[in-house]
């Protein structure tokens, strides 16, 4: 048996037939080789856009949210107005305003603040700091969500 592949080997055509089937095989390798980065690179690719998508979502979240606290804070305002104006005119000034009105400012302002400090984190390129970024702009608008529950109503006056 060594005796006939000696043989074959020794023939140059089927020698030439093997190297060139060697080389195609290398040659497909190297393909699929490339093939396969190439995939990996567009895998990743949608990766990175598919969490730029959820952070865009969340952001808009963060900011629905910090609008609603906006809407609440006007609304509690103009509430906390006519209280004023029909119980309370003579008592208060513009300096002697009630203090609920202060912590009611301060609320949306923490609002605004929480905006802010999401809106300098945008500029994350990377997967994991898309990541965190998401999971930030989330709890941000839970936590902007969280603040109209501060806002102070004023209380009706029983007689």
């Amino acid at each position: 048996m060594l005796e006939t592949l000696g043989t074959l080997v020794a023939n140059p055509i089927l020698d030439l037939t093997l190297k060139i089937v060697g080389v195609a095989g290398l040659i497909v390798a190297v393909l699929a080789w490339k093939a396969a980065t190439a995939s990996v690179k567009a895998t990743k690719a949608a990766n990175i856009t598919s969490l730029k998508m959820k952070a865009v979502d969340s952001t808009a979240a963060a900011e629905r949210s910090f609008v609603s606290l906006q809407s609440n804070y006007q609304s509690v305002s103009a509430a906390w107005q006519e209280h004023i104006n029909q119980h309370h005119a003579p008592m208060y000034s513009f300096r002697n305003k009630p203090d609920e009105l202060e912590r009611n400012a301060q609320v949306e302002r923490e609002g605004a603040n929480l905006m802010q400090k999401l809106e300098q984190n945008l500029d994350c390129l990377d997967q994991d700091g898309l990541e965190r970024f998401i999971k930030e702009a989330q709890r941000t608008a839970i936590d902007i969500e969280r603040l109209s529950f501060r806002l102070e109503r004023p209380q009706s006056l029983r007689h």
